[in-house]
């Protein structure tokens, strides 16, 4: 009777644990870190000459689903426009700003800062009760122009992503070419990675 009991119970565990397995199996296919991030982002950048004088650009990403880790820490956006391969000081954009969205509503906005070779925007990213905050959203910005005096045929969109607490970045670079975060010291490096999203002007 002993022998026939086993007979039972041993195959009940061993679905189970095959069950498990296949259960774990599957959330780890399915979730992705903050580095996977990079790969998965939908991002892009448009310019159009709308008359004579001004350029209007957007910029847009998307990443909809939460990293493992979780998200903390601020974000940055860099635009650059470029004339003759050269680029374009921060000041000549006559307006510039960020939106973040949450399910097509507009959550946050902020303007951006000019420097020596475009535009750059910093934005938090973090969880709120009502899902992901800072995964979705849009640039605009307007460059005044010379009539029949503008030679630009390139537009740069740059992201830069971070996942832990920092006291900020260095604005200088809308390209992000060197970062330097404040008040980083020894061991303390801010994880990061960057992409670029380049269109030309039409």
């Amino acid at each position: 009777m002993g022998i026939n009991k086993w007979q039972w119970i041993l195959p009940g565990i061993l679905m189970i644990f095959i069950f498990y397995s296949g259960y774990q199996y599957i959330n780890e296919s399915e979730s992705f870190s903050n580095e996977d991030i990079q790969n998965l982002i939908v991002a892009s950048v448009e310019a159009e000459q709308i008359n004579e004088q001004m350029i209007e650009i957007t910029g847009k990403w998307d990443w909809s689903e939460l990293p493992k880790e979780g998200l903390l820490g601020d974000d940055y956006i860099g635009v650059t426009v470029f004339e003759e391969d050269q680029p374009m000081d921060g000041e000549r954009f006559s307006e510039s700003m960020l939106v973040l969205y949450h399910r097509d509503k507009p959550i946050y906005e902020v303007e951006g800062q000019a420097v020596k070779n475009g535009v750059v925007f910093s934005f938090p990213t973090k969880m709120v009760e009502e899902g992901i905050y800072g995964n979705e959203g849009e640039v605009k910005l307007q460059l005044q122009i010379s009539k029949n005096s503008f030679s630009s045929t390139k537009v740069s969109m740059t992201y830069l992503h971070t996942w832990t607490e920092h006291e900020g970045l260095q604005i200088e670079d809308s390209r992000f070419q060197s970062p330097q975060f404040l008040n980083v010291n020894g061991d303390d490096e801010v994880p990061y990675w960057i992409i670029e999203r380049l269109s030309t002007i039409n």
